[in-house]
């Protein structure tokens, strides 16, 4: 399966193929439940491996993401009535951390309320508990083969959800329910029963098997082996760790536990500083107490040091981190099509066309905030207007502006056109513009594309823009429908 999330009783899934091509055309969808389709195939593979050589088999489930539908028998395990709330619940986060209506965060509604954040973790503990359920089938199916003894097993995840902690539902933060993650280990050469509070990436797993499987680590690995806590969990191989999340947010968490996180929204900053030894779920904010001004000094030092180590395109010593200007407000612009008649040939997604195709001639540009309600959000389709002025007017250049937001799956169109009709049907001139592949790019853009056209008369304008279509291989939505937002067609 490739793009990380669908229906857990319609996944999209190829059979192997060791060329590493895997065209749409050899895409089925399976018919089993996610977790239990996974484990089903590595079971069938442990059954079938009879070869002596060392093999490598990676299981990447699908569950507990959402959409959250585990079945009855451990659904039931878990009656919403009974979940405690988390001590760090709030009905709303204390401020804007940037990704307020990002998907993750509209799956329950603003305030939240303990009913709702009590399904909501019931549902969460329900998908757990169905995936161990399957773990343990894999584990089963590992020991009847013969190579149970002989074999390290490693078990982590994504990032975990917030479910009601903070005010947030989703992952896009930096408080540890969300950037924790377990790592468990277990096999010849690891202690048994033993933990550890060292702190560590998932990246140190590579050089760590490396090590114990006496291989050469490559000089190009950035991470470092977990050997010596393994062998002595008293150990630590890290004195801190450097958290981040796009362009606005970045953290750092200290092997003496503190914390620190630095928030940038909309060019406003937010300082938080924690203990979690005395602290853990993250709840007295520290920060503005003299009494720590030294520690916030320290781990602020520590912070920058970190970025500069990691080249981060974000400086703090600079105004907006250095980060070019988002807008943030709407503008009026006056142009011959604005208020005139257009026709949308396809339909835009109605949460981000609540005012109808006239949002794109209504004279007021749209701000780099996708929900403001000026943009015309398509997904995964290509945007087909037509605006008829009324009556033939000299036309110099046509402008839309496109909304670029690749960490909320917006993309810069593949291809922009324009033709030009004195009937509306036929059009006698017609220029377009094809636009690069799309690169990464963590900020939010308004992009505008004009096509000039000296003197023409016209009475019709018809506007295209080519969805890409997929999110790219390279981005986290990889083979999802991306998104395309247009928002003021400016005739002149």
């Amino acid at each position: 399966m490739f793009g990380g999330m669908s229906d857990h009783l319609q996944v999209p899934v190829h059979d192997f193929d060791p060329s590493g091509e895997y065209p749409e055309v050899t895409k089925y969808m399976g018919t089993k439940f996610s977790s239990e389709l996974f484990s089903d195939e590595a079971i069938h593979f442990l059954n079938e491996y009879k070869s002596e050589e060392p093999f490598f088999l990676c299981i990447s489930y699908t569950a507990p993401h959402d959409p959250r539908m585990a079945p009855a028998e451990f659904s039931n395990l878990y009656p919403p009535e009974k979940i405690k709330i988390p001590k760090n619940f709030l009905p709303e986060h204390p401020f804007d951390h940037g990704e307020m209506f990002i998907r993750d965060e509209m799956l329950a509604p603003y305030p939240r309320t303990p009913e709702i954040i009590r399904e909501h973790i019931a549902a969460y503990y329900a998908m757990i508990t169905h995936l161990d359920f399957h773990i343990g089938r894999v584990l089963e199916a590992l020991d009847r083969s013969g190579h149970a003894d002989n074999t390290i097993i490693i078990f982590s995840s994504d990032n975990g959800l917030a479910v009601g902690q903070h005010g947030l539902l989703g992952k896009q933060n930096l408080y540890e329910h969300s950037v924790r993650v377990p790592l468990i280990l277990y096999g010849p050469g690891i202690p048994q029963g033993k933990k550890t509070d060292a702190l560590c990436y998932l990246l140190d797993i590579y050089p760590t098997l490396c090590q114990q499987l006496n291989l050469p680590v490559p000089e190009t690995v950035e991470g470092k082996s977990l050997l010596p806590v393994i062998q002595d969990p008293a150990q630590s191989i890290r004195e801190s760790l450097f958290l981040a999340y796009t362009h606005i947010h970045r953290a750092v968490r200290t092997e003496n536990d503190w914390k620190l996180i630095k928030w940038n929204i909309k060019g406003t900053e937010t300082t938080q500083l924690f203990h979690l030894g005395q602290d853990p779920w993250e709840i007295k904010n520290l920060a503005d107490d003299p009494a720590y001004s030294q520690q916030l000094l320290e781990l602020t030092k520590l912070m920058k040091d970190h970025m500069r180590h990691l080249n981060d395109f974000c400086d703090l010593d600079k105004p907006n981190w250095g980060l070019p200007e988002e807008k943030h407000t709407t503008t009026e612009v006056r142009h011959l099509a604005m208020g005139k008649k257009i026709q949308l040939l396809n339909d835009a997604v109605p949460k981000y066309n609540t005012r109808g195709a006239h949002v794109l001639i209504d004279g007021i540009r749209a701000s780099s905030q996708f929900d403001d309600g000026y943009w015309l959000g398509l997904e995964g389709e290509d945007l087909d207007a037509v605006i008829e002025l009324g009556t033939a007017f000299a036309i110099n250049r046509v402008a839309v502006g496109f909304l670029e937001n690749q960490a909320s799956w917006i993309f810069l169109p593949a291809e922009f056109s324009v033709s030009l009709s004195k009937d509306g049907i036929e059009y006698f001139m017609s220029e377009s513009i094809l636009i690069n592949e799309p690169a990464k790019n963590q900020f939010r853009q308004i992009k505008d594309f004009s096509l000039d056209f000296p003197g023409k008369k016209a009475q019709f304008i018809r506007i295209q823009a080519k969805n890409l279509g997929f999110c790219p291989h390279w981005h986290l939505g990889t083979g999802k429908p991306a998104w395309l937002f247009a928002d003021e067609i400016v005739v002149t």
